[in-house]
Parts: C-alpha cells; sequence; structure tokens
C-alpha cells in the first residue's frame, strides 16, 4: 500500500511539472511571437531612431539636387533666339514703313555665350562640394539621433527602474504598517506609531504616483524618436566595454562627422577662391543675325562680345576677399571643433572611470550598509529597545541610497553614449 502511496505521488508531481513545463512553453512562445512584449534594447532604440527620421531623407535629397546641380553648371548656357525690326524710320513721309528705306529689315538670330571652361569645371566642383558636405552632415545627424535616442531610452530605464524602486519601498511600507497594527492590538505599540507607518505609506503611494508621471513623460519623449515601439518595456542597459585609452580616443577623433563637415567648408571655401579668381578673366560671346528686306538685298550679321573687368577693385577683387575670409572662419572652427571634441571624450572617458569606482563602493558599503541598518532598527524595535521612527528613517535612507546609486548608474550611462557618440558611434 505505501508503495503504491508512493508511486501515485510521483505520478502526480510529475504530472505537475509536465503542466508547468508546457505552461512556460507557451509563455515562451507567445513572448517571443509578439514583437510588442520583447525588451526593447538600447542598440535597438539606435537603429529604429536613424531608419524612421525623416530628416536624413532630407539630407539625401538636398545632397541628390547638388550633384544633378553640378552636371547643369559645367555645361555651356542654352543659344538665345532673337529677332525684331532693325534701322526702322520714325519721320518724314517713311515713317514706319518696312520697305521705303533701305537701311529697314526683318532681323532674326541666334546668340551663344561661352563662359570660360575653367569657370564652369569650377562651378560644378562647387556643387560637388556641397553634396560631399551634405553627405558628411547627414553622418553627423544620424549620429546625434543615434545619440539623443539612446538617452531617451536611458531616460525610460532610469524612470522605470526609480519606479520599482518605489513600488518595493511601498510594499515594505505596507508590510510595516501590518506588523504596527498587530502590535497595536497586542498592546506593544502607540497608537502615534500606527499613525507614523501609516503617514509612511500613503508618502511612499505618492512616491509611486510621482514615478508612474516621470516614466510616462519619459516614454512621451522617446516616441519623439521610434513611434509606437517607445511602448514596450525597457531592458537593462547593455554591459558596455571597456572605455578605450586615452592615445586610442585621439586617435579616432578626427574621422568625426562634425570634424569632416568643417573640413568641407574649407574645401568649399577653396573652391570659391578659386573661382573668384577665374571671375577676373573674360568671357566671349557670339551673335548671328539674318536681315531680310523686301525690296533689297537681304543681310547677314556676325558679333563677337567679350566681358571687361575694368574695376576688378570693387567686384572681383573683394570676390575673392569675402571667399577667403570665409576659408579663414572654416579653419578656426575647425581648430575649435578638434579642441571641443578632444576635451569632451578625456572628459568622458575619466568620469566613466571614476563612477565606476563609485558603483563598486556603492555595491561594496554602502548599499549593504543600509540593509543593515534597517534590519538593526527593526530588531531593535521588537525588542522595545528602539523606535518606529528610527525604522522609518533606515527605510528612509535605504530609498535614498537606491536612488542615489541608479543616478549614478544613469550617469556612467549617460557617458557612455556620449562617449560612444565622440568615437563616431565605433
Amino acid at each position: 500500500m505505501r508503495q503504491f502511496r508512493n508511486s501515485s505521488r510521483t505520478r502526480d508531481r510529475v504530472r505537475r511539472y509536465a503542466v508547468g513545463a508546457a505552461f512556460i512553453g507557451c509563455a515562451v512562445a507567445a513572448y517571443a511571437s509578439d514583437p510588442a512584449l520583447a525588451p526593447l534594447e538600447l542598440n535597438e532604440v539606435a537603429e529604429l531612431a536613424v531608419q524612421q527620421q525623416p530628416l536624413l531623407t532630407s539630407f539625401d535629397a538636398q545632397a541628390r539636387a547638388a550633384r544633378e546641380a553640378s552636371v547643369s553648371s559645367a555645361q555651356l548656357p542654352d543659344p538665345q533666339l532673337f529677332g525684331g525690326v532693325r534701322d526702322l524710320p520714325v519721320d518724314t513721309h517713311e515713317a514706319y514703313s518696312l520697305s521705303d528705306d533701305s537701311d529697314t529689315q526683318l532681323v532674326i538670330g541666334v546668340s551663344q555665350e561661352f563662359p570660360r571652361a575653367a569657370k564652369r569645371r569650377l562651378r560644378a566642383e562647387q556643387r560637388e562640394r556641397e553634396a560631399d558636405r551634405l553627405d558628411d552632415e547627414r553622418r553627423l545627424v544620424a549620429l546625434s539621433i543615434r545619440r539623443d535616442a539612446s538617452l531617451a531610452w536611458l531616460d525610460c530605464w532610469r524612470a522605470e527602474s526609480a519606479r520599482q524602486i518605489a513600488v518595493d519601498t511601498l510594499d515594505a511600507a505596507q508590510l510595516q504598517a501590518r506588523a504596527v497594527a498587530i502590535e497595536l492590538r497586542s498592546g506593544s505599540a502607540q497608537q502615534s506609531e500606527y499613525v507614523s507607518a501609516l503617514l509612511n505609506v500613503e508618502r511612499m503611494r505618492d512616491a509611486v504616483a510621482q514615478r508612474n508621471q516621470e516614466s510616462d513623460t519619459a516614454r512621451f519623449r522617446l516616441e519623439r524618436w521610434i513611434g509606437d515601439a517607445a511602448r514596450r518595456p525597457v531592458s537593462r542597459p547593455p554591459e558596455f566595454p571597456p572605455v578605450p585609452a586615452t592615445a586610442t580616443l585621439l586617435e579616432r577623433l578626427p574621422s568625426h562627422p562634425e570634424l569632416a563637415v568643417l573640413r568641407q567648408r574649407i574645401n568649399e571655401s577653396r573652391t570659391s577662391v578659386d573661382l573668384a579668381e577665374a571671375k577676373g578673366l573674360p568671357d566671349w560671346r557670339v551673335e548671328f543675325g539674318y536681315g531680310y528686306r523686301r525690296d533689297y538685298s537681304d543681310m547677314v550679321m556676325l558679333q563677337v562680345g567679350m566681358d571687361l573687368p575694368l574695376f576688378t577693385g570693387k567686384r572681383q577683387d573683394r570676390d575673392i576677399a569675402s571667399a577667403l575670409a570665409m576659408g579663414e572662419a572654416a579653419a578656426a572652427q575647425l581648430e575649435d571643433g578638434e579642441r571641443r571634441l578632444e576635451s569632451r571624450a578625456l572628459e568622458a572617458a575619466r568620469d566613466i572611470e571614476r563612477i565606476g569606482q563609485r558603483l563598486a563602493a556603492y555595491d561594496r558599503e554602502i548599499e549593504p550598509q543600509s540593509n543593515l541598518g534597517i534590519e538593526s532598527a527593526t530588531a531593535a524595535w521588537r525588542s522595545g529597545n528602539g523606535t518606529l521612527g528610527q525604522v522609518l528613517d533606515a527605510r528612509r535612507i535605504r530609498l535614498d541610497v537606491l536612488l542615489a546609486r541608479l543616478d549614478l548608474q544613469f550617469d556612467g550611462a549617460k557617458r557612455r553614449v556620449e562617449l560612444d557618440y565622440l568615437m563616431g558611434g565605433e
């Protein structure tokens, strides 16, 4: 009989395990099949933000427009057709007659301007430089979008984590209030202690409401970058790789898109200088016309013209000086950009190192001591050697410690996102 009872229990236990495993398997399958339930990763947010950003499409269109314009800028202008009446008398008995005067003629012809090939080449090169700058600006904007979307994700993660800390603290406060109620009924606690416990519960409930509000605000801001995907649950921050050495950081900074944009502006200014200098060379134009006279011989006309850049001091020289000044401004901006990026990179690397040391101190000493403080205050209160206020103070200290550690972890993650931006997304 005992053997039969044991085998029956074994079969029941196996059946329960099988049902539980089936339930877990179904839950995992449903979780995997529904993307809306999958945790939202930091890297995924950055990719989604770039894919769904219309501003990048705008830069693509502008660069394409500049390259199309560069082709037309290298061509000769279209020929011009002209026609009219020439040498028409306006007085005497021949006034407004097309046939009485031998010089009157109906004229039709074409004219063609011939800008110098160097000018046309430089105009085309100028638009190509503009297109290259727009490509680098697109890279910079895409990198900035990745950074800003990642920071928005971190805001969501911090808000959600703070909310969970508040919820856990509320649960502990409610358990504390129940314990005080039991002590009050047994005569071991006072009414004032029970009121203090209830007040602490309400304060924690308000803290949860505040964290819920902050979480909703962070979600709305994340929606600006990735739309409805911002409503998915947020995962933990990834394990960031070690901070590169200072020499490696400084080697990667020159390839940053922000500096590439400034270098393209320098290239544009150089092309503008060459084009301004080329404007001092005259262009040519040719006109050919045919004149019809009804009662006299027909005539043809051929004219050649050229520009006379005689007053360069007020025009071409000023254009050259303007282009040179723009080049100087771009070079100064490049130097300032290099200094700024280098300073930001070194600052971020140093902050990450120090934040890591501070987090280690929290994990090693501060957080365990705050938990020990709650246990000690609770034990003293139960033994009659302490007060409930000391317990509540210890819990508040614990809450402050957890939130301070969360803020520190949040700052460290932000520095890593900033460093990733400065390294060009590498």
